[in-house]
């Protein structure tokens, strides 16, 4: 699984941290939805939250702010005044987070400055984002066998615009409305081409209790103004899909349509109900060279997260060989 989470650790008031964290890398997906048939064996049940699902508006009009990625010797305070906002701003928007548990990897929400008088060499002035009309939809929640929750979705993108650095903020909240869990997590695929989809999940050990409803927000996407060595030139053929005891598997052949020679070819299956929404879904990568024309097999088992899977899609993505 593509997972994204937000670890709390405890550092201490005034501490900073001491470790560096990842860098992601972008790709491209071209995606494909083929109707499946139904499990019959399935390992995990649905969660029974009727107020969990809340309608979203399509599309979304989320702007998207800046997401900052937490550093060695970060702390709020430096972190506010770097990017010209209060620590209070700063604070309320990544739910009301306390200076002690900043952790090193954890993805901070930048919100919109607001500056007290003119620009100036300490003062950053950062310029307005464009909103992007995406949508989430098929959102849900699936508990395991062992207790623990995903929280499901995906993210589509209506645009003409490939999209990348998407990224959404899940909270859970209780009956009164406050926040008692959530995160933020990244789509499976770096690239959302025009027209495309992508799925996301984000992994909870347990249900937290008093867990009554969700909040899920896009926190952060972009327009790709050049798309460099990433394929767009990859095309699903020859595939099949459906259950495999308590897996569900799809087969197929992913073909290099283009002219240059791809690599890490990345398989992306996503699995719906009939209302469409995600029962799960996984990403396989295939370590092999595609020259142009070329086919690959893929052979992908998705683990299910409860019963009523009818549909599934496909997605691929690549990057051009030497690029």
């Amino acid at each position: 699984m593509v997972i994204g989470l937000l670890a709390i650790a405890t550092s201490g008031c005034g501490q900073v941290v001491r470790r560096p964290d990842p860098t992601p890398t972008a790709t491209a997906a071209i995606e494909a939805v083929h109707l499946a048939t139904p499990v019959q064996r399935p390992t995990a049940t649905a969660v029974a939250l009727p107020t969990l699902v809340i309608p979203l508006a399509t599309p979304l009009p989320t702007a998207t702010p800046i997401i900052y990625t937490v550093r060695a010797g970060d702390t709020l305070i430096g972190i506010a005044h770097r990017y010209d906002v209060s620590v209070e701003a700063l604070q309320a928007a990544n739910g009301n987070i306390a200076p002690e548990l900043l952790q090193i990897g954890q993805k901070l929400i930048i919100p919109q400055p607001t500056p007290a008088g003119p620009a100036g060499p300490d003062r950053l002035i950062l310029p307005t984002p464009t909103p992007l009309p995406l949508a989430l939809a098929g959102l849900s929640f699936r508990e395991t066998a062992v207790g623990s929750l995903w929280f499901l979705g995906e993210v589509r993108n209506p645009t003409a615009d490939f999209v990348d650095h998407v990224a959404v903020l899940v909270s859970l909240t209780d009956a009164a409305g406050k926040q008692i869990d959530g995160g933020l997590v990244y789509s499976a695929l770096d690239l959302i081409p025009p027209g495309g989809r992508s799925p996301f999940g984000l992994l909870f050990p347990a249900r937290p209790p008093g867990l009554a409803g969700f909040q899920a927000t896009l926190a952060s996407a972009e327009r790709v103004a050049a798309l460099g060595d990433r394929a767009t030139d990859l095309a699903v053929v020859e595939q099949n899909g459906g259950p495999a005891g308590s897996l569900y598997r799809v087969t197929g052949r992913v073909q290099n349509q283009g002219q240059v020679a791809v690599e890490e070819v990345r398989v992306v299956v996503t699995l719906y109900d009939a209302q469409g929404a995600l029962t799960g879904f996984r990403a396989e990568t295939l370590n092999v060279r595609l020259e142009p024309g070329a086919t690959v097999p893929f052979d992908v088992r998705a683990t299910l997260g409860g019963t009523g899977t009818v549909a599934y899609s496909v997605a691929v993505q690549g990057r051009r060989a030497g690029g």
